[in-house]
């Protein structure tokens, strides 16, 4: 029987797995999770606000960490609400180049699953090819911009010259 004290035990776990039951597995904590026997609409609810925690500070974040915020988010998310969430980000972004190189990588990456996923529809994926194309025009027009917290991450130093950087956005497709 699910009760307040198993439900601060099983609730301490989900949110330090994100919910992703495989990690809880590879780190053999998941038979512990299952007998707290959590309802699944309680998992639901947890997610849920672990989504609105993350998509609240989205906005207050800038660089490598909004980037990562938005890859965490999106990877909460079902595969639909995943590509639309991401094509309205690219949309509306005013973020710095590389950012935006690296969300629309992540949006390539989420519309190449879909072809083993029937809810995407064709008129998705035309969109997904427009917002691709108007983001890969509009950062070949405009002057790059890097975040300093990307310039800060040693592994990166290598990708960041413009050369690079043009590179990757005419990769984009």
């Amino acid at each position: 029987m699910f009760n307040e004290e198993k439900e601060h035990e099983a609730k301490i776990l989900f949110h330090m797995y994100g919910g992703n039951f495989f990690e809880m597995e590879r780190d053999g904590v998941y038979k512990k999770y299952k007998s707290f026997e959590v309802p699944k609409d309680v998992e639901a609810k947890w997610l849920q606000e672990m989504c609105n925690d993350i998509k609240g500070r989205i906005n207050d974040s800038i660089g490598f960490e909004r980037f990562s915020l938005i890859d965490r988010y999106v990877s909460k998310l079902d595969l639909n609400s995943s590509i639309h969430f991401l094509v309205d980000y690219l949309n509306n972004s005013n973020d710095d180049t590389f950012t935006k190189i690296l969300i629309g990588e992540i949006l390539i990456r989420y519309i190449n699953q879909s072809k083993y996923n029937d809810s995407i529809t064709i008129d998705i994926i035309e969109e997904v090819a427009k917002c691709i194309e108007d983001l890969k025009e509009k950062l070949l027009h405009s002057e790059i911009t890097i975040d300093e917290s990307y310039k800060k991450l040693y592994y990166l130093k290598d990708m960041l010259s413009n050369d690079k950087i043009i590179a990757r956005i005419k990769a984009l497709k």
